[in-house]
């Protein structure tokens, strides 16, 4: 069979290298051998070649085709590469003979679609019907947003003497001043029940690592883990022994009281109930009593009674 090599780009001297090696034969696969000698470091051209039959075609072979092979490579001394001939023709033998995937309109992203065209008309009409339906969704949250009756008031700096100004640290360790402060909101608003308090405290850093960690849950749960003091350093120990509860959650413990009168009569305010289950008898244990709390020279909230257990004093701050 008589074979036609083209090699792009046309370069005589590389037509000379690339001989078919005959060492192999097979009749069904034609192998090629680059004899070049390649400098080393040498960047390498990609080449391409096709062959071609020049095999004549006979009466019981009219429904054949020719082989056409083609492909591309990067040169190196030495290389050998094999082409196998396919009966159905050049598509398959390309296909085979290079790395890209096989077709599909899918990864292609080649598939019908619906591509609307975004003329004037059909703007406004969308824009319209968003409008109506969100508009009325508007108009109901507005209103009752304005239903709500909310009182900020803060008094941190209130509450502190104008003879420290703002050494509040200063007011806060000193033992003989008084550091009861009484604030009266006056509520102009109908408020129905039940009404909520809550109280905002800045600059705890309440989701950094070092202070979330600061708590020991064994000593909260059980007294016979008093000692159990490994990750609440500084606020661990005094020169009275452990600390309990131990940490700097403890230690920040913010303290308050609100009472509510409604011409001038006092409203009971129901404490019951509001801590959860899991909490009064597994977390917080009843034998465990506040020991050494807020005894160091730097205090930190509210003071503890030491003759009420946890689990009746988590109830009383919740």
């Amino acid at each position: 069979m008589d074979l036609d090599l083209n090699i792009w780009p046309s370069n005589e001297k590389m037509v000379k290298m690339l001989k078919p090696n005959t060492e192999k034969n097979n009749p069904r696969c034609l192998v090629f051998v680059y004899t070049g000698q390649i400098k080393p470091q040498q960047q390498t051209d990609f080449i391409s070649f096709s062959v071609f039959s020049k095999e004549k075609r006979e009466k019981k072979n009219k429904n054949k085709k020719p082989f056409v092979l083609e492909t591309s490579f990067s040169l190196s001394s030495g290389a050998e590469f094999q082409m196998s001939p396919n009966p159905k023709g050049n598509d398959d033998a390309i296909r085979r003979s290079s790395k890209k995937p096989k077709y599909s309109k899918f990864t292609q992203q080649e598939l019908p679609a619906c591509k609307p065209i975004l003329t004037p008309g059909w703007v406004i009409s969308t824009f319209i019907v968003v409008g109506v339906v969100f508009i009325p969704i508007g108009l109901a949250s507005l209103f009752a947003s304005q239903r709500v009756v909310e009182i900020v008031d803060r008094y941190d700096t209130e509450c502190v003497p104008q003879s420290f100004g703002f050494k509040k640290v200063d007011f806060i360790r000193r033992t003989d001043t008084n550091k009861t402060c009484v604030r009266v909101l006056n509520v102009i608003k109908h408020m129905k029940s039940p009404v909520f308090v809550y109280y905002e405290l800045d600059n705890f850093y309440q989701n950094h690592r070092r202070y979330v960690k600061s708590r020991s849950d064994k000593q909260l749960r059980s007294r016979a883990f008093e000692g159990h003091t490994d990750k609440c350093e500084p606020e661990d120990k005094t020169d009275k022994g452990t600390i309990v509860p131990c940490g700097l959650i403890a230690w920040s413990m913010f303290n308050d009281t609100y009472g509510f009168t409604v011409n001038d009569k006092r409203v009971e305010v129901n404490k019951r109930n509001i801590a959860w289950k899991s909490d009064k008898h597994s977390k917080f244990g009843s034998n465990v009593y506040p020991k050494n709390f807020q005894s160091g020279g730097l205090i930190g909230g509210a003071k503890l009674n030491e003759s009420i257990p946890f689990c009746h004093l988590h109830v009383t701050v919740k």
